[in-house]
């Protein structure tokens, strides 16, 4: 019984310590583009997902930013939200809304970019999202290389 009273201040002080941290929102972001072959002047799309890694589904704001080389454009995007506010130009496009939270569905964010090469390459497409406090930004950009071939050649 005389370890009973030293535990409960330890668990007392360890339950006080941790209700005190709060966990703050870990916006994750992944880039998935469309499989097949890139061609110049042909669109292809691209799938931008951002998600609660931290698992705790309170409400955000969130930025999504998407920027691309200027040899490809950026020719138009749709989202999972009905109230986002974007700004589009030919090489970039940045997204603010607020997210809901509540369930890992009603925390996410997804959107769609179709993109419009105008050159042959390798190129390299960005986005980027932001989160106020969040405390893993190794996490808040994500990459994709895409190759570019030249229109076919007609006979």
């Amino acid at each position: 019984m005389r370890f009973a009273v030293p535990l409960l201040v330890v668990a007392v002080l360890i339950s006080a310590s941790s209700a005190g941290a709060a966990v703050r929102t870990d916006g994750a972001i992944s880039f998935d583009v469309a499989a097949g072959v890139k061609r110049v002047g042909r669109t292809f799309a691209a799938t931008i997902a951002v998600r609660d890694a931290s698992e705790v589904y309170e409400s955000y704001n969130l930025t999504v930013t998407v920027t691309a080389p200027a040899a490809i454009r950026i020719v138009n995007a749709t989202s999972s939200f009905t109230r986002l506010a974007c700004t589009r130009g030919l090489h970039s496009l940045r997204c603010e809304a607020r997210v809901a939270g509540g369930t890992a569905e009603t925390s996410a964010h997804s959107q769609i970019v179709i993109y419009r090469p105008t050159k042959a390459g390798r190129f390299k497409l960005t986005a980027k999202v932001a989160i106020e406090d969040d405390p893993n930004p190794t996490n808040d950009t994500a990459t994709k290389t895409v190759t570019v071939k030249p229109k076919p050649r007609h006979s």
